[in-house]
């Protein structure tokens, strides 16, 4: 006869919602995104970006 056995420890907690406090949220940040945040750090972070080579131009090794 094969099975697993549960074996509660004294003093571990078994992840009931007695445990936890969930009248706050630590993380502030959370509350201060909208549906287009993801879109306006895309737009702001655009000018870092590398361009995109073109089929036209040769690849060439920079030059010193």
């Amino acid at each position: 006869m094969s099975g697993i056995i549960l074996i509660n420890v004294v003093g571990y907690s078994t992840g009931s919602s007695a445990d936890s406090d969930n009248t706050t949220y630590k993380a502030k940040e959370y509350y201060g995104y909208n549906l287009f945040s993801f879109y306006d750090i895309d737009k702001d972070m655009s000018k870092f970006r590398n361009p995109q080579p073109s089929k036209y131009s040769p690849l060439e090794p920079a030059k010193k």
